[in-house]
């Protein structure tokens, strides 16, 4: 769960969600996130996010079919290890 004060309610943020090879073609992710709907409705968010990478357009694709809309107008962005501890005013 996240709270978002731009938005100013509740929602669900979705990370690392994967299926093995194996087991795809099964609705295995598709139950996970509709019951990961069920969940967020109890707890009264409004919205659920996740992030898919560009070089997996299958996944794009699965995510869209459930529901899921791009935002163009944003970019993921990450302070990895170095560059946090560089901000913190730590070397590494």
């Amino acid at each position: 769960p996240v709270y978002s004060t731009w938005r100013g309610c509740k929602g669900i943020y979705i990370t690392d969600l994967y299926v093995m090879g194996h087991a795809r073609g099964k609705r295995i992710g598709e139950r996970l996130i509709k019951q990961l709907s069920r969940e967020a409705q109890k707890i009264d968010a409004r919205y659920m996010r996740l992030e898919v990478d560009h070089d997996n357009p299958r996944a794009a694709q699965f995510y869209e079919r459930l529901g899921f809309q791009r935002k163009t107008d944003q970019d993921n962005c990450f302070l990895e290890i170095e560059q946090l501890a560089t901000l913190a005013g730590e070397e590494k």
